[in-house]
């Protein structure tokens, strides 16, 4: 794969349902599971401002729409978090595989 590409983990919808049970009981769809999921962790990692965000790749190792959270950009002007935002944001999901390089879609 390019290493052009931004990074980012995958984050399975497991995964934002098993955090979403973490925080609250409060029954939801599986679409405003995914939505309160995305919008905590980002907030009780303290990096809404980090320039972390959710994105998501059509195709990723056969997942359809498969989604992450971009921790860098691709390219000659590659940005990237600070590594204490990953790695609050990686304890706050309870994340376990490393950042992979992906091609983005759509950013949510």
């Amino acid at each position: 794969m390019p290493t052009n590409l931004p990074l980012g983990y995958l984050v399975t919808d497991e995964v934002s349902r098993e955090y979403t049970q973490r925080l609250t009981d409060h029954p939801m769809s599986d679409l405003h599971m995914i939505v309160f999921a995305k919008f905590m962790a980002l907030t009780k990692a303290n990096a809404t401002d980090s320039g972390a965000q959710w994105v998501t790749s059509d195709v990723y190792e056969n997942i359809q729409q498969a989604r992450f959270l971009q921790i860098s950009g691709g390219g000659s002007n590659e940005w990237r978090v600070p590594k204490h935002v990953e790695e609050r944001l990686y304890e706050e999901l309870r994340l376990t595989d490393k950042p992979v390089r992906f091609e983005p879609q759509t950013q949510e």
